[in-house]
């Protein structure tokens, strides 16, 4: 079912819950690179 709703357009990612420290890191670390690049293309 993963494989199928993960696209190109809109990738998914698995993050653990098991700990909110670690949670918060793997959130971050998988959202940064588009935030910046997002960021880069509006300037």
């Amino acid at each position: 079912m993963f494989n199928h709703t993960s696209t190109a357009h809109a990738p998914r990612s698995i993050i653990p819950a098991d700990h909110q420290w670690f949670r918060r890191l793997a959130v971050a670390t998988t959202i940064h690179p588009k935030l910046k690049e997002m960021i880069e293309q509006q300037n």
